[in-house]
């Protein structure tokens, strides 16, 4: 197939962990928070809830945790916790920058799509330098 042969209307992102580097801030919140709780998790443990919607995501939570954990009150501990990482500097993966710039340039539009709530995901694309590239959001 030849590139001419490939037609693009638009390009579709995920945010979290290709655009925003927040997987890694948001797996060192989840062992800290683990941590004050003294339990212990793993890396395994995170993954399985990487890209859920909350509901789900405590569902899973809640078969990690010790039964005596309540894990709603656990989940807003380690959203405290994620977020104040992001309290001054969001992290954007390598190239992402200059990947939407060079979309924005040939007027190619760009969508995000997250299982972060919107708004949340539209302050972060702001705080990130992102959102000016950006001309669809859905949040989950």
């Amino acid at each position: 197939m030849s590139n001419s042969e490939f037609s693009f209307h638009g390009i579709l992102f995920d945010m979290d962990g290709l655009l925003i580097d927040s997987e890694r801030l948001s797996y060192e919140s989840f062992c800290s928070t683990a941590s004050a709780y003294d339990v212990s998790v793993t890396m395994e443990d995170y993954r399985q809830m990487i890209g859920l919607n909350h509901v789900t995501g405590l569902g899973i939570l809640r078969g990690i945790l010790p039964a005596s954990l309540d894990p709603v009150a656990f989940k807003n501990e380690w959203l405290l916790a994620y977020r104040a990482l992001f309290a001054d500097d969001v992290p954007v993966k390598d190239g992402a920058y200059q990947l939407l710039a060079h979309l924005h340039a040939i007027n190619m539009p760009v969508a995000v799509a997250t299982s972060s709530s919107g708004s949340r995901a539209r302050i972060t694309l702001e705080k990130a330098g992102l959102w000016q590239f950006i001309q669809h959001l859905t949040g989950g």
